[in-house]
């Protein structure tokens, strides 16, 4: 069923860029108190819109989106005569 695979695959997705977005925002946080130059001043205005849109996905869109296709997975397997 493709909508299973494809659930399992948005899932897997997820928690590969829950753990990168981790391991950015350690890094971040490890080379703060050594970083407070006109690069970084430049660099935080850029990167916040894709930090942004980040959270937004992995707080809400992605759930949200895993929900309904889990649902969606569900109604075939009930029609399907799986359930």
């Amino acid at each position: 069923m493709h909508e299973k695979r494809l659930l399992d695959q948005m899932e897997e997705v997820t928690q590969k860029l829950r753990a990168l977005f981790q391991d950015v925002r350690d890094a971040d946080a490890n080379v703060a108190p050594h970083w407070d130059d006109d690069m970084k001043r430049d660099y935080q205005p850029q990167y916040a819109p894709a930090e942004e849109a980040l959270e937004r996905f992995l707080n809400d869109t992605g759930p949200r989106y895993t929900a309904y296709l889990q649902k969606s997975v569900e109604h075939l397997e009930t029609y399907a005569g799986r359930r």
